[in-house]
């Protein structure tokens, strides 16, 4: 299937979830790492907006974001062709504070709701929700469980090496909704180092911030929200030196909260 785009290898099979973006709805995309989870994200999105729909992506992929900075879920408006998620400039972010779902289930779950709800006020008829490599345990059935029933995803789409995911779809046997498309892997995959996972987190976090300026501002002119910081005691100033010493940069402020020290 030829979408003008030569980089981009799109089997004949992928034409089921091709056709839900056309047909549009929110379609959350699941899978484990390295499995293509961003690059199907931008053929389904270049699909719909090709196909006439406005379309969003939400990116909760929050280790190796796309479309806004790491530890961040963001949305983008697609606003003509694109090679990447990467060509979507983000619209709005919610902050999660974590390259890591493990320790934030809730704050995945609701930002990417968020975000979804977003998508949805700027007028998306489309909107392709790509998610974490999270699959497996527990941890991965609830925090994909959720997003599902919070984005109030009508597809679920399905990126498999085998049948890795398939302990999660069970959830969904003999539902109408959401409809399950399973796909396999496209061939040209290529597996990331942690190195490289790591670099490229880094390179899209300077990116992001290349440019910004420094704003003096007072704590009290600060809200905080969807953090713990401002909800426990001001720490001595030892603690905050051993926490420089042991993060390797300065710490402008540390609180001791339940469950010790945050800065």
């Amino acid at each position: 299937m030829d979408l003008g785009r030569p980089s981009w290898e799109v089997p004949d099979s992928w034409e089921p979830a091709l056709r839900a973006a056309r047909e549009g709805g929110v379609l959350l995309l699941i899978g484990g790492m390295d499995t293509g989870k961003s690059t199907l994200a931008a053929v389904l999105a270049a699909e719909a907006h090709r196909a006439g729909r406005v379309t969003a992506v939400v990116d909760a992929d929050i280790g190796q974001a796309s479309i806004g900075p790491p530890t961040c879920v963001s949305m983008g408006l697609v606003q003509g062709e694109i090679r990447s998620c990467e060509d979507i400039p983000a619209a709005a972010l919610d902050f999660v504070g974590s390259p890591s779902p493990r320790g934030h289930m809730l704050p995945c779950a609701v930002g990417a709701a968020v975000m979804t709800a977003a998508a949805r006020a700027a007028g998306a008829e489309t909107i392709v929700v790509d998610t974490t490599g999270l699959i497996s345990g527990s941890a991965g059935w609830s925090l994909k469980s959720a997003k599902v029933r919070l984005t109030g995803a009508e597809v679920v789409i399905a990126l498999q090496q085998s049948d890795e995911a398939e302990r999660l779809l069970a959830a969904y046997a003999g539902r109408a909704r959401p409809q399950v498309i399973r796909l396999r892997c496209s061939r040209k995959v290529r597996p990331r180092t942690r190195e490289e996972r790591a670099a490229r987190r880094r390179r899209r976090l300077g990116g992001y911030l290349a440019g910004g300026r420094a704003v003096e501002l007072s704590w009290e002119e600060i809200p905080l929200e969807n953090t713990a910081l401002g909800k426990g005691k001001p720490a001595p100033g030892h603690v905050r030196a051993h926490a420089e010493e042991m993060l390797g940069c300065e710490v402008w402020y540390a609180e001791w909260g339940g469950a010790g020290p945050v800065s």
